[in-house]
């Protein structure tokens, strides 16, 4: 069976498909497994251990492979885009194509690349060794729920040109985590009118959270939850910290996260629920490729 495997390196100036001459790609390691790290006590005398918790490692990934060039002027140009995909200090995004299903992880150098001559003049071999300190491996593209979104509108010529938008009944939104666990997303509350304290239920759970504010035309306010909790307000290209808006007295203070399987969520608000559109994205995570 021949493999459809595409491996690709990026940073913010370089690009290099690796699994594509004048690279090829030998062999990988770390792609598939991760180490988990289990912290226990023991009493005296006491048979097995008690599990206090339990947490994924940092992610190692070992790249060996060749190079292919005619010429010794060609191989250097070659060995020097791959240093400079490679170097210290930068974010490395590592993409891998399987089966037509994309994913990426963002990892860093632990080394230089190794390059070594052999015996055929064309040829070079290399090796890379790379650490991701977010183990996961996640979607290449951004998956996308819109609740209670405008969806065209209508012309009318009036005094003054006009259009009318046309909102989507629902307000629910079921959302499937493909991952093994929970994970983070991006709330987005943004205002087409006056819209009071706007709002995320997930439906089954009853847990949710809130704004406590009055959001004018054009305002978008943005949640973001998981590893990382941010709440930021932007307004006319200004943006700034909202997250003292959380209804912490009324309950409101939950930073929803995506658990594996369905998850149904109602946006709403208290007043001008029909001006309001909210978006949520999200990205699966995955313990391997």
């Amino acid at each position: 069976m021949r493999t459809d495997r595409d491996i690709i390196i990026r940073t913010d100036r370089k690009i290099a498909h690796l699994t594509a001459l004048p690279f090829t790609v030998q062999n990988t390691s770390g792609f598939d497994t991760v180490d988990v790290k289990h912290n226990t006590s023991q009493g005296y005398g006491q048979d097995g251990a008690t599990l206090l918790g339990s947490s994924v490692n940092v992610r190692n990934l070992n790249i060996q492979g060749q190079i292919y060039a005619e010429t010794t002027a060609e191989m250097e140009r070659l060995r020097l885009l791959l240093m400079a995909l490679f170097k210290p200090k930068t974010d490395i995004v590592i993409t891998q194509e399987y089966g037509g299903v994309k994913k990426m992880i963002i990892a860093r150098s632990k080394k230089t690349p190794k390059i070594e001559f052999s015996a055929v003049s064309m040829i070079q071999e290399y090796s890379v060794e790379l650490v991701a300190m977010m183990p996961y491996w996640e979607d290449y593209e951004t998956n996308v729920v819109e609740i209670a979104d405008w969806v065209g509108g209508m012309h009318f010529p009036l005094q003054t040109p006009t259009c009318f938008g046309i909102k989507r009944a629902s307000l629910i939104a079921v959302i499937t985590n493909d991952s093994t666990d929970n994970i983070g997303m991006t709330i987005k509350f943004m205002a087409h009118g006056i819209v009071e304290n706007p709002k995320l239920l997930n439906v089954y759970t009853q847990e949710f959270i809130k704004v406590n504010c009055t959001m004018t035309d054009g305002e978008v306010i943005t949640i973001t939850t998981g590893d990382r909790k941010t709440v930021t307000r932007m307004l006319e290209g200004v943006s700034s910290n909202y997250i003292g808006h959380i209804d912490l007295v009324g309950g409101g203070y939950t930073f929803l996260t995506l658990k594996p399987g369905d998850n149904t969520f109602r946006a709403s608000a208290e007043d001008g629920e029909s001006l309001l559109e909210t978006q949520i994205t999200y990205k699966n995570r995955y313990v391997g490729v």
